[in-house]
């Protein structure tokens, strides 16, 4: 295991407790009215033990000063593949800007 999948390993463990294992990682190419939002991948995660989900989506960018930003979101309601994932994760943000 590399050290990013690693590290977010841990964070999903962190956040939505209990076992996390990886699954796969897909590939995903996010348009919004014409502009590309997400370019990249999306780690899948396997989560045993959670009462809410049994998916959850993670995924990191760099940040300037080091490290990572890291996005997890559970695989509940509508978020049933990377791709939904990606699109609340990109909901969230605009819904708090």
């Amino acid at each position: 295991m590399n050290d990013y999948l690693a590290e977010l390993t841990k964070v999903v463990r962190q956040r939505h407790g209990q076992e996390a294992e990886h699954i796969q990682t897909v590939l995903i190419n996010q348009i919004v009215e014409g502009d590309a939002v997400w370019d990249g991948t999306v780690e899948v995660f396997g989560l045993r033990w959670n009462p809410k989900a049994k998916r959850c989506y993670a995924w990191a960018q760099p940040k300037a000063q080091g490290g990572w930003d890291i996005t997890t979101v559970l695989g509940i309601r509508s978020v049933v593949s990377a791709h939904s994932a990606v699109k609340a994760a990109i909901a969230q943000r605009l819904n708090t800007t």
